[in-house]
């Protein structure tokens, strides 16, 4: 193997697709930039438009043990499929009626939820 010099790698001219599309776009960068922008537009109208397609819940792998599971659940559990979870708190002693306190108890936990919307308590005082 011979040693490479700097003014071999400099006389070097790179040959393959990408260096062929890079030398394109940087020779015509007003074609390149309207070329990008119309290819985005073109994708959002296909993305919103005819290409739309309706999401879906449903995911069924018949015989499977996990659909079996999923089947049990949703004749014993019917009722509170998509429920909220709701959490229940124990008070050693004196009440969690304050939203702070509430807060401050689910914070121990140390369970990352990003999806939490309220705290508050579940019993009003008359």
């Amino acid at each position: 193997m011979t040693d490479n010099t700097p003014t071999d790698w400099q006389s070097r001219q790179p040959t393959g697709l990408l260096a062929r599309i890079a030398h394109t776009q940087t020779s015509h960068p007003k074609r390149t930039v309207f070329g990008g922008l119309f290819l985005f537009i073109l994708i959002c109208f296909l993305a919103f438009g005819p290409l739309k397609g309706t999401l879906e819940n449903k995911f069924v792998i018949p015989g499977s043990d996990a659909q079996k599971a999923t089947d049990v659940l949703k004749s014993k559990f019917d009722a509170r499929n998509g429920a909220i979870l709701q959490v229940v708190f124990a008070a050693d002693s004196g009440k969690l009626d304050d939203a702070n306190t509430l807060l401050t108890a689910w914070m121990s936990l140390k369970i990352r939820v990003s999806a939490v919307l309220s705290v508050a308590a579940s019993i009003a005082e008359k």
